[in-house]
């Protein structure tokens, strides 16, 4: 497939320090668009949104949150009678999470892999909440709390879904804990 796009990225970025952030916030935001008149052959409207807050905590702790999110939107003819929406994003392009940056716990871009296939999905939430701590010298520690997914169909999520603690049995449909 080859595709053409447009991206729009805005930030705004008050950490005190990039590599290790003590205290201010990051947000970051951007809007894509594919094809339309832009031609290619795949159409489709991305927009992502990011917001880190940290903030000490104790004596020498940082609290660090996250949240992360997502949405895809295609738009044209669906090909065939088997092929859904989705099928209209190129899998590159599909949202997907998992790993050391996202849902930790799991291997890379993990979440997102249906029946042993890279599926992607339209829709991403992802959330993280660490407290970091010094241990000796220049080792750390972090106690953490990350949770995330990503749907095909905006009728796939719901509250119970997402707040429901499922494990090693998680359906494609549930939210993601470590």
């Amino acid at each position: 497939y080859g595709t053409r796009r447009i991206v729009l990225s805005a930030e705004r970025d008050t950490r005190r320090d990039l590599f290790d952030p003590k205290l201010g916030s990051d947000v970051v935001g951007t809007v894509e668009i594919a094809g339309g008149a832009l031609q290619g052959s795949t159409n489709f409207q991305k927009w992502s949104g990011s917001a880190s807050l940290y903030r000490p905590s104790g004596r020498r702790a940082t609290l660090a949150l996250r949240i992360r999110g997502g949405y895809e939107r295609p738009f044209g003819k669906v090909p065939s009678a088997t092929a859904t929406r989705l099928d209209l994003i190129p899998v590159d392009d599909r949202f997907r999470t998992g790993g050391a940056t996202s849902v930790r716990g799991y291997f890379e871009n993990e979440i997102g892999y249906r029946n042993g296939k890279i599926r992607g999905g339209a829709i991403l939430i992802v959330g993280n909440a660490e407290l970091r701590f010094p241990l000796i010298w220049v080792v750390s520690g972090a106690v953490f709390v990350d949770g995330g997914n990503v749907w095909e169909r905006g009728e796939d999520i719901t509250l119970k879904l997402l707040f429901t603690i499922a494990g090693g049995d998680a359906g494609s449909s549930d939210m993601r804990y470590t």
